[in-house]
């Protein structure tokens, strides 16, 4: 990555940035060759029989998708397959308070002592799904406190992340495996181009509002500190430790509840690859329960409303793109889920 912050194509960067008719910034060539990109291990958790692993922070994408995940493991959704309204109302719910965690406490490790480990406990998360209830809707959504304190050092904020991001999934013959989510933040990034690539638009990713009521928010601007984004590339293994699901997604901060739900298409409702991508969307975050409009979920409205629900049709387009591996005597068999929403095809033997 040498050449990309040192020599004349970090000066060119450096110079597009500062000298443009978009919107002039002030990033130096020193600034790029004090940058270090950081190689971390997976985050992985249990889901069911299952090990869940997505990306560290500052994507939040690993941390809570997989909190999500955690507390609908403390309902048997295999068993509501059929009641479509019970299982969107609590995987909503699940969605709506692993978010309030996320707003208060995630943001770049290097700057902010985000409680990871302990949103991610089988305690906690046992905690939070107990505030769900399977008939009515929570009507105050807030943060919990996973660690002594930590609560009163933030204040909760947001980010606009734009939707304009590009996920995809490979698997080869000699078993490795990878599901890469990218973006450049926003069509064409930040519009400008240099040495015949994109220049992105990722620093959108932080809160612009840098304090509420006194406190920090945790994904403020600082310098050096990288934003925080909501890719969610995930693999699931089994209890054998066999790669068994590669996932991801475009969609902003929709991406968590994408990746989420296929999971559980996946693994809870024993649905195809292909089922699970393509399944009509429901989410919740800070706002109202989205349904995907013109599909069939959309005729859950009234029973959702009755539970208290404010909901909202929406146009969720995702970009999911998937990889399932099973294992047979002759070898792997390989299935492909590629999302109806968006252009592309799987390829491959």
């Amino acid at each position: 990555m040498e050449p990309l912050y040192t020599g004349d194509l970090a000066a060119a960067i450096a110079a597009k940035v500062q000298s443009n008719n978009v919107r002039p910034g002030r990033m130096t060539a020193e600034d790029l060759a004090k940058y270090r990109a950081r190689a971390t291990q997976p985050l992985c958790s249990a889901y069911r029989s299952w090990r869940v692993c997505g990306p560290q922070l500052p994507s939040s994408g690993g941390v809570t998708t997989q909190q999500v995940l955690g507390m609908l493991g403390a309902f048997d959704l295999a068993k509501l397959r059929t009641e479509p309204a019970q299982a969107i109302h609590l995987f909503v719910e699940a969605n709506r308070l692993a978010f309030a965690d996320r707003t208060l406490y995630l943001g770049d490790p290097e700057f902010v002592p985000a409680p990871v480990a302990e949103l991610l406990s089988p305690a906690y998360l046992r905690d939070r799904a107990a505030l769900i209830d399977p008939n009515k809707a929570l009507t105050n959504v807030v943060a919990g406190a996973p660690r002594p304190g930590v609560a009163w050092e933030f204040a909760p904020g947001a980010a606009a992340e734009r939707p304009s991001t590009s996920h995809f999934s490979i698997a080869d013959r000699f078993g490795d495996a990878v599901a890469m989510t990218t973006s450049v933040q926003g069509a064409f990034g930040s519009q400008l181009m240099v040495g015949g690539f994109i220049l992105n638009n990722q620093l959108t990713d932080f809160a612009y509002v840098p304090e509420v009521g006194g406190k920090p928010v945790a994904n403020r601007i600082e310098g050096g500190k990288r934003p925080l984004s909501s890719m969610a590339p995930t693999m699931l293994l089994d209890e054998q430790g066999r790669l068994r699901l590669l996932v991801g997604s475009p969609g902003g901060t929709h991406i968590i509840g994408f990746v989420a739900q296929s999971v559980v298409g996946f693994v809870d409702w024993q649905q195809t690859v292909q089922q699970a991508v393509a399944a009509p969307h429901y989410l919740a975050e800070g706002g109202p329960v989205e349904l995907e409009q013109d599909t069939d979920v959309v005729a859950q409205r009234a029973a959702l409303e009755a539970l208290g629900h404010t909901i909202a049709l929406r146009d969720l387009n995702s970009g999911l793109h998937a990889i399932a591996i099973d294992y047979t005597r002759r070898g792997r068999v390989l299935s492909a889920g590629v999302d109806p929403r968006r252009e592309g095809a799987a390829r491959g033997d």
